[in-house]
C-alpha cells in the first residue's frame, strides 16, 4: 500500500527524512511531543540491512536554538547537525550513541558551540563504518549484509 508522501519507486538504498512540525510529531505518539528532548528519531534496519526512515522534530530544533542563540544561523546549524545525526543512525545501522562527536547525546553547550564552529563531526570509526555499510550489497540481495568495522584498526570484520 502506497502511503501519502512515499516515493513512487522506493529502493532499499533510499533514505526518507521527514521534518515534522509539533502537530505532526504528536501523531507519532509520546516521543514526538515532549516526553524526552530528542531532536529526532531514526529507524535502523538491524540485521535486515540499512534503515531508510528518519524523523526530525522541528519544534525542538527551534526551542533549542532559542535557548542557545549565539549566532544568526543557530537554528540552521542545529537542524543540519540533527539531520546528519539521524541519517548517521541509518547508515551506521544502529540506535546506539557514541561518547563523542555528532553521534553523542545529549548535545550540551560545548557540543553546540562545536557545531556552530563546524567541529561536531562523525568519529573516524563511525565514518569507516558508514562507508563499509554503504559498500555492502543492497538489502534483499543474496549477498546482503551489514559489515562491522573494528574501531581500533578500521578493518572490516
Amino acid at each position: 500500500m502506497k502511503r501519502l508522501g512515499e516515493p513512487k519507486h522506493f529502493e532499499s538504498s533510499d533514505i526518507t527524512l521527514r521534518i515534522l512540525s509539533r502537530r505532526m510529531a504528536l501523531r507519532l505518539g509520546p516521543d514526538g511531543h515532549g516526553v524526552n528532548s530528542s531532536l529526532g528519531m531514526a529507524l535502523p534496519g538491524g540485521e535486515q540491512g540499512l534503515g531508510s526512515l528518519a524523523y526530525i522534530y522541528f519544534h525542538r530544533i527551534q526551542k533549542l536554538a532559542r535557548l542557545v542563540e549565539r549566532h544568526t544561523r543557530t537554528e540552521e546549524v542545529i537542524l543540519g547537525h540533527a539531520v546528519a545525526h539521524e541519517i548517521g543512525h541509518l547508515l551506521l545501522n544502529t540506535p546506539m550513541h557514541s561518547a563523542a562527536g555528532i553521534m553523542h547525546v545529549p548535545w550540551e553547550g560545548t557540543d553546540l558551540a562545536r557545531a556552530l564552529e563546524g567541529g561536531l563531526v562523525f568519529t573516524p570509526a563511525e565514518a569507516a563504518q558508514m562507508q563499509a555499510n554503504l559498500r555492502a550489497p543492497a538489502r534483499g540481495s543474496e549477498e546482503a549484509r551489514v559489515t562491522r568495522v573494528n574501531p581500533l584498526s578500521g578493518a572490516s570484520q
